[in-house]
C-alpha cells in the first residue's frame, strides 16, 4: 500500500491479558463494540474524503482481520497527500493530538514516493478535463463548445501549469482519516466501559 493510511485496533486481546476469567459473551460484546465504531468511523471517513470521481473514498476500508484484530485504512496512493498537504503547506497536527511523529512519519513515506513524472500529469489532465477548465463557452447557447484539438492543447497546458504549481508550492491538507477516529474513539471507548462494568458488577 503505496502511501497508504492506517489504523491497527487489537484492544481485545489487551483486555484478555489483563484481565484473565472475562466471560467470552463479554469479550465477544467489546469486540461488537470495536467493530460497529469502526465501521461508523469509515463512513464518517468516506464522507469527508475529498471528491475525485469518489476514489479515495472507495479506497477507505474497514476489515475484521479476527476476532480482536481490526483494521481501517486507505490505500489510495495519495492518501497521505490528502490528509498532511505536500511541500510548503504540509501540516502534521492533527485536532491537537500529539499524532505530530506519527504524521510525520507517514509523511515522509509519502515524500518518498512522491507522485511525478506522466502518472501525476495525467491525473491532473483527466482532472481539468473533467472539471472543463480549459473549456471553451458559447455566450449565446451558455453551453460547452464541442471539443476541438486547440481545446486539447488547452487542456494540456492548464494541467502542465497546475502540475508545476503543485510542485513547487505543495497543496493545502485535506483532513479526512486521523480526525474521524480520534473524534469517534471516546464514543468507542465509553461503549467498551458500559460493557466491562456490566461484566464486573
Amino acid at each position: 500500500m503505496a502511501a497508504s493510511l492506517t489504523l491497527n485496533f487489537k484492544g481485545v486481546d489487551a483486555l484478555q491479558k489483563k484481565l484473565n476469567g472475562l466471560p467470552k459473551e463479554i469479550l465477544e460484546e467489546i469486540d461488537g463494540e470495536i467493530e460497529t465504531g469502526l465501521r461508523r468511523v469509515e463512513g464518517i471517513q468516506k464522507q469527508r474524503a475529498p471528491f475525485n470521481n469518489r476514489k479515495l473514498a472507495q479506497s477507505i476500508q474497514y476489515v475484521k482481520e479476527k476476532d480482536g484484530q481490526h483494521k481501517l485504512f486507505s490505500d489510495a496512493a495519495y492518501s497521505v497527500y490528502m490528509e498532511f498537504g505536500t511541500g510548503t503547506k504540509v501540516n502534521t497536527s492533527i485536532s491537537g493530538n500529539n499524532l505530530a511523529n506519527v504524521a510525520a512519519s507517514a509523511y515522509q513515506a509519502a515524500k518518498s514516493r512522491e507522485a511525478s513524472g506522466v502518472k501525476f500529469y495525467d491525473s491532473i489532465l483527466a482532472w481539468v478535463k473533467r472539471k472543463g477548465i480549459a473549456a471553451r463557452y458559447s455566450v449565446k447557447t451558455r453551453k460547452r463548445i464541442k471539443s476541438t484539438k486547440s481545446d486539447d492543447k488547452r487542456e494540456r497546458q492548464a494541467a502542465f501549469l497546475i502540475m508545476r504549481h503543485i510542485k513547487k508550492y505543495g497543496v493545502k491538507p485535506q483532513p479526512f482519516f486521523f480526525n474521524s477516529w480520534f473524534e469517534e474513539r471516546p464514543k468507542i471507548n465509553k461503549k467498551i466501559g458500559d460493557a466491562l462494568r456490566r461484566a464486573l458488577k
